[in-house]
């Protein structure tokens, strides 16, 4: 009898064991793509969060996902992007998320489809009421951007070279205060095997003259610091400054640019005007071009997202040199960055070979702190601005990326 009660008891503890080891392992990573569900094209940069939790992730360019939560029974993820409608889905157990397929159905309107009340809407009014509003629809107090923060190199012939990736708090101080206010803290930071022998071969020797690695674009000093370099082409952010290529938002609208409102779309629930942009023809740059769309908030006049491409023509053979990629994400009344990324093309004669080389800096954001931020409550080391970021340093967290959300390139190199 006593061995009777003795097994029950073993099995009892066993059990509560089993219990708590499953309630204390509930973080699962999420693995899959975002795709259309009439043409199963990859759906780039689309938005997956926890619903009723700050907690979120960012798709990569080709629609790819990796996204760890920490699940409990009932929880809900919320899936959308720019032209689609919004999908929820349970998240699945761990043992049955090896591959998720999203699909995500269109949701736009054409213009004949619109009725217009004010007839007299144009491409540059709605582009002059979205500068006059940019203080009322950003935020002008303190907050806290928890992200991700990647650089690469990626020739034309020899796939990805020199990458570096690091977890970032990036404190803000509003924008009513200009960029070089903003600090930065690190939290994690590593490097591919190669990264310093092809920093030095690709990109050190030009990275004083602004002219070279931007080409047609030209940088202001900036201290040396990649991630400050990358958020100085947010023409949102530096409204009050002409950022590369694009120049100041607050006069885009008189600019020498063309201008066509293209149709309506929605962003979640908010209706969106869809503008592209375009070279002014009258001004017959033949050897330039540019494609663009700005999606502009109907209700408020807020810029959402924008999209920019700037393309050099040389012995018939057109190139794009530059990409600009970033949108906002509403919160509580005010519109946060969500994604920045950036590439610029450049040629390097490096001693041996003219190599071909575009470089991409991008920053997706994890999760939005409203409020000024406890500086001696944050974990990590703040960012010195005077140096790159690859000389920055930050004591090793063994594991620290396991659970982090972070983005997949096509050709991963960390992993």
């Amino acid at each position: 009898m006593r061995k009777v009660h003795q097994r029950c008891f073993l099995t009892v503890i066993l059990n509560i064991l089993f219990f708590v080891q499953v309630f204390a392992q509930n973080s699962i990573v999420l693995r899959g793509q975002v795709v259309d569900d009439q043409t199963n094209a990859p759906i780039p940069f689309a938005t997956l969060e926890v619903l009723g939790t700050s907690v979120g992730t960012v798709a990569n360019e080709e629609g790819f996902f990796r996204f760890s939560v920490d699940q409990q029974i009932g929880d809900s993820l919320g899936i959308h992007s720019v032209g689609y409608q919004y999908k929820f889905i349970e998240i699945p157990p761990a043992y049955d998320n090896d591959k998720l397929m999203i699909h995500l159905s269109a949701q736009t309107k054409m213009l004949s489809e619109v009725v217009v009340g004010d007839m007299k809407i144009t491409p540059r009014r709605i582009l002059q009421k979205s500068a006059r509003n940019i203080r009322k629809n950003y935020p002008t107090k303190p907050y806290v951007l928890n992200g991700y923060y990647r650089d690469y190199l990626k020739r034309k012939k020899g796939g990805y070279i020199c990458f570096l990736e690091s977890a970032v708090d990036m404190i803000d101080p509003g924008f009513q205060k200009t960029q070089n206010k903003i600090k930065l803290n690190l939290e994690q930071l590593r490097l591919s095997d190669s990264y310093l022998k092809n920093y030095h071969e690709f990109v050190k020797a030009d990275q004083h003259d602004t002219t070279k690695v931007l080409l047609h674009g030209v940088l202001p000093s900036l201290k040396g610091n990649e991630f400050a370099s990358m958020l100085f082409h947010d023409p949102l952010r530096n409204h009050f400054e002409s950022v590369p290529f694009i120049g100041s938002f607050e006069d885009l609208w008189e600019s020498s640019y063309h201008f066509e409102l293209d149709y309506y779309t929605y962003i979640g629930e908010d209706e969106v005007y869809v503008i592209s942009i375009q070279p002014n023809p009258k001004l017959n740059y033949w050897h330039v071009d540019v494609e663009g769309q700005l999606f502009i908030r109907v209700k408020d006049y807020a810029v959402m997202k924008i999209n920019y491409n700037y393309f050099v023509t040389k012995k018939l053979e057109r190139k794009k040199w530059y990409e600009l990629n970033l949108e906002y994400t509403d919160q509580g009344g005010k519109l946060y960055l969500k994604y920045l990324s950036y590439m610029n093309y450049f040629k390097i004669f490096n001693g041996r070979e003219t190599a071909e080389i575009s470089q991409y800096r991008e920053f997706f954001v994890n999760s939005v702190v409203p409020g000024k931020p406890d500086l001696t409550q944050m974990k990590g080391e703040l960012v010195d601005l005077s140096k790159p970021m690859f000389e920055q340093k930050v004591p090793d967290i063994p594991n620290y990326w396991d659970d982090y959300n972070y983005l997949l390139l096509g050709q991963p190199l960390m992993e």
